[in-house]
């Protein structure tokens, strides 16, 4: 995955939008993207593992 390295923030000044408005447009790009990739089809041979990770009892007392 390739990664920008750019915030939201600094696009927004560059581009002269406001912050909110070019966060929406990042996250409907992320989405797409995601979205892209996602339908990519594999060949061959493959392995899925499945892992299960809990937060704990946070907030809990027993």
């Amino acid at each position: 995955m390739v990664q920008s390295k750019v915030s939201v923030r600094e696009l927004a000044g560059d581009l002269g939008l406001p912050y909110n408005t070019m966060y929406r447009i990042v996250e409907k790009l992320r989405l797409n993207l995601y979205i892209a990739s996602s339908t990519l089809k594999l060949e061959g041979v493959g392995e899925l593992d499945e892992v299960y990770v809990t937060a704990g009892l946070r907030g809990r007392r027993a």
